[in-house]
């Protein structure tokens, strides 16, 4: 995995989503590993993006 150069602004939206993601996993029930993976596939797709921008 290459990590991806992003501004300031653009890791503070992914900090604010992964938090958002977790959040509501937890308070669905989910476990842990299950949150976990959800957080990793969203930062798959969310690096994605990303590397439209480059």
């Amino acid at each position: 995995m290459t990590p991806l150069p992003c501004s300031a602004e653009q890791a503070h939206s992914l900090d604010m989503i992964a938090l958002s993601i977790f959040t509501d996993c937890v308070n669905a029930g989910a476990t842990f590993q299950e949150s976990l993976t959800a957080l990793y596939l969203s930062g798959l797709h969310q690096g994605g993006e990303l590397s439209k921008d480059i």
